[in-house]
C-alpha cells in the first residue's frame, strides 16, 4: 500500500534528502512466516538444529542463554520454517508482542517455535533498520493496532503483513540508521553487563566482609588486620533523631532532631544546580539549594532508613533535607564510623526490612532496630572497609548513569530520525 504523501524526518545523514515512503511489511519482504505451531516437546534433544522461542527474543538482540535443540531428522522435514542469517524475529504473543531482533549468523537452518520471522527484500529494506523501525515507539503502536483481538493477544503472520513501515527509499539510508541504533544498544550491554557484574560483586563483599552471626571475624580480611570484631547492640553506638515511644529510655539518653518535609515539598523545591541532598524515603534521591531548603536545611554526616514503606539505606555528609526517615549518626567516631555503618545497613537490610509491620504502610519497630546487634573492627580497618565499597558504588553509578545517558540519546535519535 503506497502513501502518497511526503514524509522527512527531522535529522538525516548528510547526502540524503528524498522523502520517506511508507508501504506494508509484505511490499518490502520476501516472506514472511510464522515458526512452527504446534508442539516440538517430542523431538527435544540435548544437541541438535538450536530451537529460538519467543522468551529467547530481547529488544534487538538474541538471548541464548536458554536454547533447546531438536532432533535433527524432524528439523529437516520442517526445512521451510528454517531462520536464516539476517532474518527479524518477532514475538506474536504474551507481554513481549512485537518485540523484534535480528537471527544471528551461527542460526542460520535453525527453527523457531510460533515466532514470526521475516525476510526482508534486501533491496528495499535493511534488517536492522527494520528491527529497530518495530522496536521504536511508531513501531509498537502500530503492531498494537493490527494484532488479533480476542482472549489473548495474537500478531500473525497476515496480521505483520500488513504493519506500516515508515522508511527511506535508499537502503544504504537505512542501514546507516540501523548501523548507529545498533551501535548504541550494544554500548548499552557492554555498560549495563558491567553495572550488574559490579553489583554482583558488591553483594558478594557485602556477605563475605562482614562476619555471620555466629562468626566474630568475616570471611575476608583486609590485608593487615586480624584482631576479632567487637560486637554491640545498635543503640550502645547511635544516636537518633527521635525519641521512640517503644524504646526504652536508657537506650536513647540524648537525640538530634531534624526537622523533615513531606515528599511533595521535596518535588517542588527540587533544584539540580544546588548541592542540599534531599533524602526521600524511597530511592529517590535529588538536590536543591540552601535558600530553597530554607527552614528545613540540615547538616550532619548522618544514616537514614524510612519510616514507612520498604527499607533502604541512605548516606549522607553535609546538608540535607530529609522526607520522614529515620536518622542515625554514631555516638563515637572514634569507635563506629557512620561510613561502616552505613555498609554495615546494606549488608543487614533484610534483618532491618523484617522489622517492619502493619497491615498496609509499613513501620519499622525501632525498638527491634537498635537492639541489631553490629559486628565492627578497628576505626580503621571501619574507614578502609567503607573506602572499598563507596568506591564499588562510585562505579556502579558511573555505568548506571552511562545506560541512562545511553538511553536517553537514542530515544532522542529514534525520535528525529524515524517518522
Amino acid at each position: 500500500m503506497n502513501n502518497n504523501n511526503n514524509y522527512y524526518p527531522n535529522v538525516r545523514f548528510k547526502g540524503f534528502d528524498k522523502p520517506w515512503e511508507q508501504k506494508q511489511l509484505s511490499e518490502l519482504s520476501n516472506r514472511i512466516i510464522v515458526g512452527l505451531a504446534t508442539s516440538v516437546t517430542p523431538f527435544y534433544r540435548s544437541s541438535g538444529v538450536p530451537l529460538l522461542r519467543n522468551m529467547n527474543i530481547k529488544k534487538n538482540y538474541l538471548d541464548d542463554s536458554d536454547i533447546l535443540y531438536l532432533d535433527e531428522e524432524y528439523a529437516n522435514s520442517n526445512t521451510s520454517k528454517m531462520i536464516h542469517d539476517g532474518d527479524v524475529l518477532t514475538v506474536h504473543t504474551g507481554s513481549n508482542i512485537g518485540l523484534s531482533c535480528i537471527a544471528p549468523e551461527k542460526y542460520e537452518n535453525s527453527l523457531s517455535f510460533t515466532t514470526l520471522i521475516t525476510t526482508p527484500n534486501s533491496e528495499l529494506l535493511n534488517n536492522r533498520f527494520l528491527s529497530q523501525y518495530i522496536n521504536s515507539e511508531n513501531g509498537m503502536n502500530r503492531i498494537y493496532s493490527i494484532i488479533t483481538a480476542g482472549g489473548k493477544p495474537n500478531l500473525n503472520s497476515g496480521d505483520l503483513e500488513k504493519l506500516i513501515v515508515s522508511h527511506s527509499p535508499d537502503v544504504r539510508e537505512q542501514e546507516l540508521i540501523g548501523l548507529l541504533l545498533e551501535k548504541i544498544d550494544d554500548d548499552f550491554a557492554f555498560y549495563k553487563h558491567k553495572y550488574e557484574k559490579l553489583e554482583m560483586l558488591k553483594e558478594g563483599l557485602l556477605s563475605e566482609m562482614f562476619p555471620s552471626d555466629e562468626k566474630n571475624t568475616p570471611k575476608i580480611r583486609l590485608y593487615g588486620y586480624n584482631d576479632s570484631w567487637k560486637q554491640a547492640e545498635l543503640w550502645q553506638l547511635t544516636t537518633w533523631d527521635k525519641k521512640f515511644n517503644e524504646v526504652e529510655s536508657y537506650k536513647q539518653p540524648r537525640v538530634i532532631k531534624y526537622p523533615y518535609v513531606l515528599a511533595d515539598v521535596l518535588n517542588q523545591i527540587e533544584d539540580s544546580s544546588g548541592d542540599v541532598r534531599l533524602l526521600s524515603t524511597g530511592s529517590y534521591t535529588g538536590f536543591t539549594t540552601k535558600e530553597k531548603a530554607a527552614n528545613n536545611l540540615c547538616f550532619g554526616e548522618i544514616v537514614a532508613i524510612p519510616w514507612g514503606g520498604v527499607a533502604n539505606v541512605k548516606y549522607c555528609k553535609g546538608y540535607f533535607v530529609t522526607a520522614d526517615n529515620r536518622i542515625a549518626t554514631s555516638n563515637d567516631k572514634k569507635v563506629l564510623s557512620n561510613r561502616y555503618l552505613r555498609w554495615w545497613m546494606e549488608k543487614n537490610i533484610v534483618k532491618i526490612q523484617s522489622t517492619y509491620r502493619g497491615a498496609s504502610i509499613q513501620h519499622p519497630s525501632m525498638n527491634d532496630v537498635l537492639s541489631l546487634e553490629i559486628q565492627y573492627p578497628s576505626i580503621d580497618e571501619q574507614e578502609l572497609i567503607a573506602d572499598c565499597f563507596d568506591k564499588l558504588e562510585s562505579m556502579i553509578s558511573l555505568y548506571e548513569f552511562k545506560c541512562e545517558k545511553l538511553s536517553r540519546v537514542k530515544q532522542a535519535l529514534m525520535n528525529e530520525m524515524l517518522v
